[in-house]
């Protein structure tokens, strides 16, 4: 994130939001200035519309302005919802080492455009495999109607981390690229791993590399699992280049095991 200058704080903060519309204070900004409140506005989904002389809102932008204003920096759609859509040949290489076979029922959480379903249908359409089912689960609105579109598979547009596991049951693969910030990584593939995972299944995730050497508790947690029922491995710098971040990031495989 950006840190927004605090005279631009000041400008804003003096706005007004009347009918879904933000309106600038009525003082003279000089040019510099109007500049850089433009652009949190627009970074923020904010649209100016010359006839209401006045940036539009939508319920998103409205959202990630409001976290800018308190969080002093900026904030964008991929921050909100922390998109950042799989690489293509990451997602077949996520998609082979979950060793699909005929007859499973894969999910799909987080799943963005649908990167790692087209790579799930790339491996399906060059195997001799039948009778596989895939679950795609997306909480952004606008994704699900991109998933949609695309015809790959069922779309639940919710947020899985609810009671997806309980309405649906659970699956034999999972394959995900989570969220990263404040670690919501491993919440995800935690209750991925837990609530959704059949015994004797598989994940693959995305993950951030935090776990691999915090020493806080949910760190400490997740790599205690990890070690004892998977692996993980560090991938190249600029992997997520194309996406629009140079974020560090590793690949987790985790094999649930099989109860007695």
């Amino acid at each position: 994130m950006k840190q927004i200058p605090a005279e631009v704080i000041e400008v804003l903060k003096q706005g007004r939001v009347e009918d879904g519309v933000f309106f600038l204070p009525p003082i003279q900004l000089d040019r510099t200035l109007y500049t850089k409140v433009d652009e949190v506005l627009k970074n923020a989904g904010a649209k100016w519309n010359r006839s209401k002389k006045g940036h539009v809102l939508s319920p998103d932008s409205g959202e990630r302005l409001q976290g800018a204003l308190e969080t002093g920096k900026t904030v964008n759609e991929k921050q909100v919802f922390q998109f950042f859509e799989t690489p293509s040949h990451l997602a077949d290489r996520m998609v082979e080492l979950a060793e699909l076979q005929s007859g499973m029922m894969i999910l799909e959480p987080s799943a963005g455009h649908g990167a790692i379903a087209e790579a799930i249908a790339r491996y399906e359409s060059s195997k001799p495999l039948y009778n596989m089912g895939l679950i795609m689960v997306e909480v952004d609105p606008k994704k699900c109607a991109v998933l949609e579109a695309k015809q790959i598979s069922n779309v639940l547009c919710e947020d899985f981390m609810g009671s997806f596991a309980e309405e649906y049951g659970m699956c034999d693969r999972v394959i995900m690229n989570p969220p990263f910030a404040k670690q919501q990584d491993i919440d995800h593939v935690q209750h991925a791993y837990e609530k959704c995972l059949y015994p004797g299944g598989k994940l693959v995730a995305i993950m951030s590399p935090g776990f691999t050497f915090r020493t806080n508790k949910k760190s400490v947690s997740f790599r205690a699992l990890v070690e004892s029922y998977g692996s993980w491995e560090r991938l190249p710098t600029g992997t997520f280049r194309e996406a629009g971040t140079n974020v560090n990031t590793v690949l987790v495989v985790l094999n649930k095991p099989v109860l007695h």
